[in-house]
């Protein structure tokens, strides 16, 4: 419907009939997942909101609503915006204990859009800061993680060096859980160890720092 009082309230109208049932959800589930590539943003953002309030609600939907995210973000020819969305929506999961497997699956999606994703553009920044984001939050509470969906992290290595500021701490942040947690075979470790030298690594956080002031402090000369 292209009124927008009309779609906020059919996306209402969705997450309560979700509330009820309890049989033939996955319809009204992809409904709302839809509307993440809305035109308007405040639709978009108010069926992410509404969804993470109905995944509080009802817990046991968790793995169903992530596996529609992700069925929603293999589609072919998705735009970045909705892309964009889903990967916002996922990372922001409140997550426990008691459910590993979400925690998994979330690792393992977010693992897969970063290896398979071209950070060559200036947008892409934001997103790869997203992804991370959420491979951040979901490690810690994983369980019996497959080491082979973790191999391949060069990628996450290479952003600890040359993205973005925000970008590289999340990477670290990553690098650091992996490492702590013996996720990947012995050999990696010790590459990984030499790579990351104590030192090296101090240097090389502090150098980002100090950019960071030199480019706030230009802004502020610059007004």
């Amino acid at each position: 419907d292209p009124l927008f009082n009309i779609r906020i309230k059919m996306i209402g109208f969705l997450i309560d009939l979700l509330r009820c049932v309890t049989f033939n959800k996955r319809a009204a589930i992809i409904m709302v997942i839809n509307k993440f590539g809305d035109p308007d943003n405040r639709v978009s953002a108010h069926a992410q909101t509404l969804l993470h309030r109905l995944l509080n609600f009802k817990t046991q939907d968790n793995m169903l609503i992530v596996g529609e995210v992700c069925a929603f973000l293999i589609r072919p020819n998705l735009g970045f915006k909705p892309r964009y969305y889903s990967v916002c929506f996922l990372n922001q999961i409140v997550l426990n204990n008691q459910q590993p497997e979400v925690a998994n699956a979330l690792v393992g999606i977010f693992l897969n859009l970063f290896n398979n994703f071209n950070f060559e553009e200036d947008t892409r920044n934001k997103m790869a800061e997203s992804i991370l984001t959420g491979i951040s939050r979901a490690m810690p509470y994983t369980k019996d993680l497959n080491p082979y969906d973790i191999q391949n992290i060069d990628k996450i290595f290479l952003m600890a060096n040359s993205g973005n500021f925000s970008a590289s701490i999340r990477a670290l942040i990553v690098l650091f859980y992996v490492k702590n947690e013996k996720l990947v075979h012995a050999y990696f470790i010790e590459d990984l160890n030499s790579a990351i030298d104590i030192t090296n690594l101090f240097i090389a956080f502090y150098l980002k720092i100090l950019r960071q002031l030199k480019i706030i402090h230009l802004c502020c000369s610059s007004i």
